[in-house]
């Protein structure tokens, strides 16, 4: 799995506002490209398409800028990456495979992709830029949230029972499959 830079960037754009210390003044793309060193006409780009999401508010002329439209506790970063990648976690075998792949009835690796995509969508989808502006402050030694990465775990669950529920909802109820592919991925 590869992030875009455009993601990241998209990240660091919402991270930089949310840490705007005076919420409803605007910062510029100006600003947030030299705070962030990021080039300022590829962030133009990328605001604009956080914009027609609905993530950003804007206005021009003198005290324009961008301000976040929504809460960050609000925005994740799976929402970013659904948005913001052409194909987000797809391996070709697994989209449609029980129709496509003559070989799905005895497939073990199509398995494996589905248990890992639905583990990958659980960590992204329970990050949120406010918890990354947590951690930046708290990184930086400035006063903020109690967001720990250990917290971010607990809140996803306990991965053996991510990996358990995940195949058992694949195969609509539990199987002896489950553990091993629960020890599969405890091995990797």
């Amino acid at each position: 799995m590869k992030v875009s830079t455009q993601t990241r960037y998209a990240m660091r754009m919402l991270l930089e506002l949310a840490l705007n210390e005076k919420p409803y003044e605007r910062l510029t793309t100006q600003q947030i490209a030299t705070n962030q060193g990021i080039s300022e006409k590829y962030l133009e780009a990328i605001a604009n398409k956080l914009k027609k999401a609905g993530y950003l508010d804007s206005s021009k002329g003198i005290g324009g800028g961008y301000l976040l439209r929504v809460p960050p506790e609000s925005i994740t970063i799976g929402d970013l990456m659904r948005l913001m990648e052409t194909s987000f976690f797809q391996i070709h075998c697994v989209k449609d495979a029980d129709t496509s792949c003559p070989q799905y009835d005895r497939c073990v690796m199509v398995e494996i992709w589905e248990v890992l995509e639905v583990a990958i969508r659980n960590v992204v989808d329970n990050i949120t830029i406010a918890n990354m502006r947590d951690r930046f402050l708290e990184k930086n030694g400035r006063s903020g949230g109690s967001y720990t990465l250990d917290q971010e775990l607990d809140a996803i669950g306990d991965i053996d029972i991510a990996l358990k529920n995940a195949m058992d909802e694949q195969n609509g109820a539990e199987t002896e499959t489950a553990p091993n592919v629960i020890n599969f991925a405890r091995r990797a």
